[in-house]
């Protein structure tokens, strides 16, 4: 492991010294301005003589002024280093000298690139406290990348996109974030990337796999949060617990989301809800539609102990006006679609089937606006008011209390 010191240069060589012999780097990359660079050789004959030995080059900005062109040569510069460098060697930025536009620039450049930053102050300066460090009072001071414990844009932007369900865009930052933190946050998100991971799989109807993500994500951040103390993070996580815990009751409704159940339509209409936040209103009326279908699927299945899809004849009661036995197979089932379910609920007297029927006016006329949807058979956009009428009605027509809601996370 090679350790790899960029310093900034200035005119006096104190600071310089001072850093070089505490860091005792086996490789120096100098930043200097036109004027300072002359001073490179004095400082290497110095230390040579106290048999200190190390590689150095040299960056020179031409104008220690400008920050755009300090910042452009610090940014080639850490590009060098990261391009020599071993995977295992430390690499320390001390910006003590220089200008102020070639300090800054260094700074900025080494953001997120998991270097340590140094800088030699002192206890006694001249000009009461105000001027330069007095020589033989020089103390260094060191600090990890600051970029580590500032990432707060980064951080905020993966909760922007949970909050919006754009899980993909909140992957890649977590997953960006990993390898740019020290070892404890570099877990922090890796685990977070895995609960992500559910998340998005869970808004795509991937149940199982996504309540597997969630298992080992949610695990993972506890063993984190065991450790280290954050109320936000124990606030998402207890959500995600919640969470797991429906998809638990889904799966054993379902067979393990092999069947339709009741908890089936719960989690389509909150998915139907985050495609409507989204302004995705299309999207949400086809889940909305899809939703209404499975109410009838399932109470169907209740009442007559067989699927839509394939339903004996001799189970269906007769009802006047119904022509449903000129749709009988050779084999003596048929396939009811969405309206005949309900009409057959209601020939039995079934609470949905009722409702239904009581609402089937409203009902059809909404449907009628989907039907004509690009994503049905037409090639109008559906509104939003479209979706919150439909919506309604199915939430009072058939009392549908229970929604499972994503946490969200805010940093």
């Amino acid at each position: 492991m090679a350790k790899r010191l960029i310093i900034s240069l200035g005119g006096s060589p104190e600071p310089i010294l001072y850093s070089i012999r505490h860091h005792r780097p086996d490789e120096v990359y100098f930043f200097a301005s036109a004027q300072s660079v002359e001073g490179i050789g004095e400082l290497k004959r110095v230390l040579r003589e106290e048999g200190r030995k190390f590689g150095n080059q040299n960056f020179v900005v031409e104008d220690a002024n400008s920050l755009e062109q300090c910042y452009e040569k610090a940014v080639a510069l850490a590009d060098q280093v990261d391009r020599m460098k071993g995977v295992e060697d430390e690499v320390v930025i001390d910006a003590t000298g220089g200008t102020k536009p070639m300090s800054a620039a260094l700074i900025l450049a080494g953001v997120g690139r998991r270097y340590r930053h140094s800088y030699v102050g002192g206890s006694t300066r001249t000009k009461d406290g105000l001027g330069i460090v007095v020589l033989g009072s020089e103390e260094l001071k060191t600090g990890v990348d600051p970029w580590e414990v500032f990432a707060v844009e980064e951080k905020k932007r993966i909760g922007l996109y949970c909050r919006s369900f754009q899980f993909a865009a909140a992957i890649q930052v977590a997953h960006g974030l990993s390898e740019r933190v020290g070892a404890s946050e570099r877990l922090l998100f890796g685990h977070l990337a895995k609960l992500l991971e559910g998340y998005k799989k869970w808004d795509c109807f991937q149940h199982k796999p996504a309540l597997e993500d969630l298992k080992e994500g949610a695990k993972g951040l506890a063993e984190y949060l065991a450790v280290k103390s954050d109320i936000g993070l124990s606030g998402y996580l207890a959500g995600v617990n919640d969470n797991i815990d429906f998809l638990i009751t889904l799966g054993n409704e379902t067979n393990w989301f092999k069947k339709l159940a009741q908890g089936m339509v719960v989690d389509l209409l909150s998915n139907a809800r985050r495609r409507y936040e989204e302004g995705k209103f299309d999207d949400g009326v086809a889940r909305l539609y899809r939703s209404l279908e499975m109410i009838g699927q399932v109470s169907f299945e209740r009442h007559f102990h067989c699927s839509t899809s394939r339903v004996p004849s001799k189970v269906l009661p007769d009802v006047p006006g119904w022509s449903w036995r000129n749709r009988e197979k050779r084999d003596g089932t048929l396939e009811l679609g969405l309206q005949d379910a309900f009409k057959a609920l209601a020939a039995v007297k079934a609470e949905v089937g009722l409702s239904y029927e009581k609402e089937s006016k409203a009902i059809d006329g909404l449907l009628l606006a989907r039907n004509q949807s690009i994503l049905a058979h037409g090639t109008s956009p559906v509104k939003s008011d479209t979706f919150e009428k439909l919506e309604g009605i199915l939430k009072t027509v058939f009392p549908i209390n229970e929604t499972v809601a994503f946490p969200e996370l805010r940093w």
